[in-house]
């Protein structure tokens, strides 16, 4: 049992680690930006490719800067008493 909890221990501070990474990072790579979101790979290129998230594109490699996928988010939102 003290293995599960360890290696379970190590996934969690792996992600804790990936996501403290992803959220000083001023752009994102495809799967960073998924990640960013918790949505999938396939996903993401939908949205980029109705136009829905701006991205950049240099060489072969996608980007997509963190503060417009905050702004979408914000621009989004649904629901909820807020002020």
């Amino acid at each position: 049992m003290n293995n599960i909890d360890d290696d379970l221990m190590n996934k969690v501070n792996a992600i804790l680690i990936a996501m403290n990474d992803i959220s000083s990072k001023n752009w994102l790579r495809t799967k960073e930006a998924a990640d960013y979101l918790g949505i999938s790979i396939t996903q993401i290129h939908t949205l980029k490719r109705n136009g829905i998230l701006p991205f950049s594109k240099i060489g072969g490699s996608i980007y997509f800067k963190r503060q417009d996928i905050d702004e979408i988010l914000e621009e989004n939102r649904e629901g909820g008493n807020y002020e």
